[in-house]
């Protein structure tokens, strides 16, 4: 709350709370801040509760592109940016998920177990492309993923935060 707020060296992040405060009548204390610095891109939903902050490196990037990028984690939600931060137990988690349910499958009974392993590697890529943001089908174009839309432009992926209204983590 001590930082400086945007350019303005005089001001705080604390004074613009407390003008905000002052405008709308209404008490608030942010439970939430995060600063991201470069291309940024952002998306706040139409109700107010849910907003969204890009940052991604590259050439010039098409601000209409990256507010698109930022509706599509509002509207997904994704769990996790890159397949690299899915955590080892997790990904344990969801590899035993996937191996028990092909377990419980009567069809499965007479497969080779290569061919099972192969099944639960599917269902893990599954698993991926509905929780990692680069591996989420676009939501406007679901013949790329986010990755490769990013790509596409010439663009790498940094990091995105999503604060909704009322979340504290």
């Amino acid at each position: 709350m001590a930082q400086s707020f945007g350019d303005d060296r005089g001001k705080t992040v604390a004074d613009r709370v407390n003008e905000v405060i002052g405008v709308i009548r209404e008490n608030m204390r942010p439970a939430r801040v995060k600063a991201l610095t470069g291309q940024l891109g952002s998306y706040v939903h139409h109700d107010g509760t849910v907003g969204v902050l890009l940052e991604v490196e590259g050439e010039q990037a098409d601000s209409q592109l990256l507010r698109d990028v930022c509706m599509h984690i509002t509207a997904r939600n994704p769990n996790y940016a890159r397949r690299e931060d899915v955590p080892a137990d997790v990904v344990a988690r969801e590899t035993e998920i996937a191996r028990a349910q092909i377990a419980a499958d009567p069809k499965n009974e007479k497969k080779k177990p290569e061919i099972l392993e192969k099944i639960a590697e599917g269902k893990l890529s599954t698993w991926f492309a509905e929780n990692v943001l680069l591996e989420q089908p676009f939501v406007k174009d679901d013949s790329k993923t986010v990755g490769q839309l990013l790509k596409s432009a010439g663009l790498t992926f940094v990091q995105f935060v999503r604060f909704k209204v009322g979340e504290l983590s």
